[in-house]
C-alpha cells in the first residue's frame, strides 16, 4: 500500500503541459515570437528587394541620359526646327550660329545636351512618372535651381561623394530620389566656359526621381 502511494505522489509531481500550465504558455510565446520573427524578416527582405529594384530603375535612367548627352556633346549639339515647343535657347544667344535659315526659309535652332535632356525628362514624366532634373549650385537657368534634397546632394558631391539616393517626398508623393554629379568635359565648355568652369570640375548633378508607389 505504501508503494502505491509513493508512485501516485511521484506521478502527481511531474508538471503537465496543459493549457493552464506555465511551461505550455512559455512554449506558445516562444513559438509566436518565432513566427513573428520569420514574418518580419520576410517583409524586410521584400522591402529591400523593392528598394534595390527602384534604385536600379533610377540608375538605368541616369545612364541612358548620360549616353545621349555625350552623343550630343560629341556632335556639338544638334539642329532642329524652331517651333513654339522648341524655341531658340536663350542660353546659347552668344553663339553666332545658334540659328540658321535654310534656303527654303525654314529656321533651325541649335539644341545643346541640356536642352535635349530637359525635353526628354518632360516626356518621361508624362509617359511613366519618372522625373529627371538637371541642377547646379551655379545654374544658368532659374528652373535648374536645386530643391532642398538636391542641394544637400550637390554639397556632398563637393566633398567627394559620388552618388546619393534615398526615399523622399516630392510634391506630396514619395519617390526614390537618385543623383550623381555631372563632371565638366571639354565639349561642355561651349556653354559653360564663361561661368569659369574647367574640364574635370563638378558642374552640377542629374537627379532622377522614381515614384515609390
Amino acid at each position: 500500500m505504501k508503494t502505491v502511494t509513493q508512485a501516485q505522489s511521484t506521478t502527481e509531481d511531474i508538471p503537465r503541459f496543459d493549457t493552464l500550465g506555465l511551461p505550455l504558455s512559455v512554449l506558445v510565446s516562444c513559438w509566436s515570437l518565432l513566427i513573428f520573427g520569420f514574418c518580419g524578416w520576410n517583409i524586410y527582405q521584400d522591402y529591400r528587394a523593392e528598394y534595390t529594384s527602384v534604385v536600379t530603375i533610377a540608375l538605368e535612367s541616369y545612364n541612358r541620359d548620360v549616353i545621349y548627352r555625350r552623343w550630343a556633346t560629341m556632335h556639338g549639339g544638334v539642329y532642329v526646327p524652331a517651333t513654339p515647343k522648341t524655341p531658340p535657347n536663350a542660353s546659347l544667344a552668344h553663339l553666332p550660329e545658334r540659328d540658321i535659315t535654310l534656303s527654303s526659309g525654314k529656321i533651325l535652332t541649335l539644341m545643346n545636351p541640356s536642352y535635349m535632356t530637359r525635353q526628354v525628362h518632360e516626356m518621361s514624366t508624362v509617359l511613366n512618372g519618372v522625373r529627371g532634373h538637371l541642377t547646379s549650385l551655379n545654374p544658368l537657368r532659374a528652373q535648374n535651381v536645386p530643391d532642398v534634397w538636391e542641394k544637400e546632394a550637390l554639397q556632398l558631391f563637393e566633398k567627394g561623394e559620388k552618388e546619393h539616393y534615398s526615399l523622399a517626398f516630392l510634391d506630396g508623393q514619395r519617390y526614390l530620389r537618385f543623383m550623381r554629379p555631372l563632371v565638366t568635359e571639354s565639349g561642355c565648355l561651349t556653354c559653360h566656359a564663361h561661368q569659369g568652369y574647367k574640364s574635370g570640375d563638378i558642374r552640377g548633378g542629374l537627379s532622377i526621381s522614381v515614384p515609390w508607389k
